[in-house]
């Protein structure tokens, strides 16, 4: 899953973060 978040853009890695929070 890490790979693909950081396939996404920063944006979205830090949305993903915040949800995973």
């Amino acid at each position: 899953m890490v790979k693909m978040e950081e396939v996404l853009h920063p944006r979205m890695q830090l949305l993903l973060n915040e949800k995973l929070l």
